[in-house]
C-alpha cells in the first residue's frame, strides 16, 4: 500500500516537473516553433498589432489558441516601458449626470477600448479651476492622448492648453471648441441645429418662441443661440425671450416657472439640452398646462428615454457615434505621429428628430 502511495507521489511530481519545465521554456520563440510563424508575427499578434500589419484572421487564432495553451501573454508594463506608451487616454467632461456627456463617455471608451485603450474620465463641473487639475492630473499619470470637452468658449483658457499640445501631448477638444486657438476639435454643427429647430417652430406657426440656453461661456450656447437669433431674424421676428445659464434640470425648470408665471407666455420654448427640457417639462405639468396643445417644446440632444415620455419630445440628434469615431481617428494618428498636417478640424451634421411635443 505504502509503495503504491509512493509511486503515485512520484508520478505526480515527474509530471509537475515536466510541466515547470514546459512553462519555464515558454516564450516568444517557444510560441513560434509551436505555431510555425515568425518570431516578429507572433509578436505582432501578442501585442495585438495583426490589424495594422494584416495579419490573417487563421495566423491571428492559431498564435492565441497556442498561447492562451501554454499561458504566454504579453506582459502590458514592459510593452508600454519599451514603446513608452501607457495605453491610457484621458478624457475631460462637464457632467456625468448629464445623458449627453454619458452617452459619449460610453461612445469613447467603445472606440477606444477596441484598439487596446484605457480610458480615464474626469468630471470637471464646468470649471475652469477643475479643469486645469484634471489635465494635470492626466498629465502626470503618462497618458497618450487627452481628449476635454472645454469648459470655456474664449480663448483666456485656450493658452495653457496651447502649451500642453506644444510639450507633444496629443489633445482634441470634444463637443465644444475654444474660440481663436489652433487647438483641433470635433463638433456639432450647433448653430445649423438650432436654426433648423427654430425654423420648425416658425413652420409650425409659433411667432413667440422663448429660448432657454445654457452654459453662456460655452461654444454650444453661444452657437446655439446664434442659430436661434438668426432663425427668428430670417423669419422677421425678434427673440422673445433668452434666459439661463446651466445645461441642467434645475435651470429649465426655474426659467420655465418665469416664462409662465407672465401674462405674456410663449407658444413654444426651445430648450438647449434634454436635460433643460426635462425641467421645463416638470413646470409645464405644475402650471396645469399640456404639451403641446398649450405649449410647444423644442429639445437639443437625443436620448431613448426621451421617446417614453408621456409626451415623446421633438429634439436635435448629435451623431455621438461620429464624434467618436473622428476623435479616436485624430488621436491615433497623433499617438502613431502620423497625423496629417492637411487634418481639418470636423464639424459634424446633426438632425432633427421630430415627436409629439410641437
Amino acid at each position: 500500500m505504502i509503495t503504491s502511495v509512493k509511486l503515485i507521489l512520484i508520478y505526480v511530481y515527474s509530471i509537475a516537473q515536466s510541466f515547470a519545465q514546459v512553462k519555464n521554456k515558454v516564450n516568444i520563440n517557444f510560441i513560434a516553433e509551436k505555431s510555425g510563424y515568425s518570431v516578429s508575427t507572433v509578436s505582432r499578434v501578442i501585442n495585438k498589432c495583426a490589424k495594422e500589419y494584416r495579419i490573417s484572421d487563421n495566423a491571428r487564432t492559431k498564435i492565441l489558441k497556442i498561447s492562451d495553451k501554454y499561458g504566454y501573454h504579453a506582459n502590458p508594463v514592459a510593452v508600454n516601458l519599451r514603446v513608452k506608451r501607457s495605453h491610457t487616454l484621458g478624457l475631460l467632461v462637464p457632467d456625468l449626470e448629464n445623458p449627453f456627456f454619458v452617452n459619449l463617455v460610453r461612445v469613447i471608451n467603445s472606440k477606444f477600448g477596441e484598439k487596446g485603450y484605457c480610458t480615464i474620465v474626469k468630471e470637471t463641473k464646468d470649471n475652469a479651476e477643475e479643469e486645469r487639475k484634471g489635465l494635470n492630473e492626466l498629465i502626470e499619470r503618462n497618458i497618450d492622448g487627452i481628449m476635454l470637452v472645454p469648459s470655456i468658449f474664449a480663448d483666456e483658457n485656450g493658452a495653457y492648453i496651447e502649451e500642453i499640445i506644444k510639450k507633444g501631448i496629443p489633445l482634441i477638444c470634444v463637443d465644444r471648441y475654444i474660440d481663436n486657438t489652433n487647438i483641433p476639435y470635433v463638433v456639432t454643427d450647433n448653430e445649423k441645429g438650432a436654426y433648423k429647430a427654430v425654423s420648425y417652430l416658425i413652420q409650425k406657426g409659433h411667432k413667440k418662441i422663448a429660448c432657454i440656453q445654457g452654459l453662456e461661456s460655452s461654444s454650444p450656447c453661444h452657437d446655439r443661440k446664434q442659430g436661434y437669433i438668426n432663425a427668428l431674424k430670417d423669419a422677421g421676428l425678434k427673440p422673445f425671450y433668452i434666459g439661463g445659464n446651466e445645461f441642467n434640470l434645475k435651470c429649465g425648470y426655474e426659467e420655465a416657472c418665469k416664462l409662465l408665471s407672465n401674462n405674456q407666455k410663449p407658444t413654444a420654448i426651445f430648450a438647449m439640452s434634454s436635460t433643460i427640457a426635462l425641467g421645463v417639462i416638470k413646470a409645464i405639468k405644475e402650471f396645469g398646462l399640456s404639451m403641446p396643445d398649450d405649449i410647444s417644446l423644442f429639445g437639443f440632444d437625443n436620448n431613448i428615454f426621451l421617446d417614453f415620455l408621456a409626451v415623446p419630445l421633438t429634439t436635435v440628434a448629435q451623431p455621438v457615434e461620429v464624434i467618436g469615431e473622428k476623435v479616436a481617428e485624430y488621436l491615433i494618428l497623433s499617438i502613431k505621429k502620423v497625423l496629417n498636417d492637411e487634418w481639418k478640424n470636423i464639424t459634424v451634421e446633426p438632425k432633427l428628430i421630430i415627436r409629439e411635443s410641437v
